[in-house]
């Protein structure tokens, strides 16, 4: 992600930035499982999890306070079978 030019990669770049991006606390499992349910299946398989990979908990930390948004630079895929985030595609806490 730090790789390239322009204005967005320069400020990831910045340590004060890279600061404001790590999260210290862990997810909630409950938030995470609703995510992973709700959005994929509750029954994925393990190359399914793995194809899955941390958006569920990305999501989960987003909804974990009113201060964070979750915006992902994915280009949304609704028809893709048993990956679509759904309602948690753009997550900010309620």
């Amino acid at each position: 992600m730090l790789a390239g030019r322009g204005e967005l990669v320069d400020w990831l770049k910045e340590a004060e930035s890279q600061q404001a991006l790590l999260v210290v606390e862990e997810a909630d499992p409950r938030v995470v499982a609703t995510v992973t349910g709700e959005g994929y299946a509750t029954d994925l398989d393990e190359a399914e999890m793995v194809a899955a990979g941390l958006d569920s908990f990305l999501i989960a930390y987003g909804m974990a306070a009113d201060s964070r948004a979750w915006c992902p630079f994915e280009i949304s895929a609704p028809s893709k079978r048993r990956a679509n985030l759904g309602p948690f595609a753009s997550v900010k806490a309620a």
